[in-house]
């Protein structure tokens, strides 16, 4: 984000802002992140949960405890919630890009994802993000966030690794099956570790972490099914 920042000329309270927005924008994903919401979640059948809420929650007690923030946090809803793609700024969309598919997010979890598997994407990030540009006076917006015309080529080769990596490695039958089978031992064991209600409230969401598994797989020769769920997961 301060390397898109720099590379847009964006003034200092304005990037500041922004990378704080870009620093907080997953932090309210809990227990084993994206499996918790589309596994976990509707197995415990809550419907309402939205991490992106408690994202907006932890960074306002962030910034509440910052000394003289030097920028204001006006719209820290609509940047974390909508990457910003109501505001007249389209620079916001960097955060979380709900208009073109490459944000700084992505571009983070991809670099950090692939080489924590060996893999390299040959993805130029530094040449993408240095792409990006502000059209002024677009769709009757102050500004638009794009790409010169020049870096199509990476884009698309970032939308086709983006693919792989969610064929080949997130969405892959070895990784759903544990997704499964996670979503499963929780579920189970929801009754005697209390996971649905330390998920509704704040104070215990923020508390929560993978251990919960751990908490799960505890409560062996509780019930049959419990029994039988962690023989497998074992």
């Amino acid at each position: 984000a301060r390397r898109v920042c720099q590379n847009l000329k964006i003034e200092q309270s304005l990037a500041d802002k922004l990378v704080f927005a870009s620093m907080c924008h997953d932090l309210g994903h809990g227990p084993f992140s994206h499996t918790l919401e589309y596994f976990v979640l509707p197995k415990l059948g809550i419907h309402d949960f939205c991490h992106e809420d408690y994202s907006e929650a932890i960074a306002r007690r962030i910034y509440d405890e910052l000394e003289s923030p030097c920028f204001d946090i006006d719209d820290l809803s609509e940047i974390l919630n909508n990457g910003g793609k109501n505001l007249s700024n389209g620079v916001f969309n960097m955060v979380s890009n709900k208009s073109f598919g490459i944000d700084v997010d992505r571009a983070d979890y991809m670099q950090r994802d692939s080489m924590l598997l060996g893999i390299d994407l040959q993805l130029r990030l530094d040449e993408l993000l240095a792409s990006f540009v502000l059209e002024p006076n677009v769709y009757g917006k102050d500004f638009v966030l794009g790409l010169q015309a020049e870096a199509v080529p990476l884009f698309h080769h970032f939308l086709e690794m983006r693919y792989l990596m969610f064929d080949q490695m997130y969405t892959q039958p070895l990784a759903t099956g544990r997704n499964l089978l996670i979503a499963r031992v929780l579920y189970e064991a929801d009754s005697y570790i209390k996971l649905s209600e330390r998920l509704r409230k704040f104070d215990t969401f923020t508390q929560l972490s993978d251990e919960v598994l751990s908490e799960a797989l505890a409560q062996k020769s509780k019930s049959d099914a419990l029994d039988r769920i962690i023989d497998l997961v074992e």
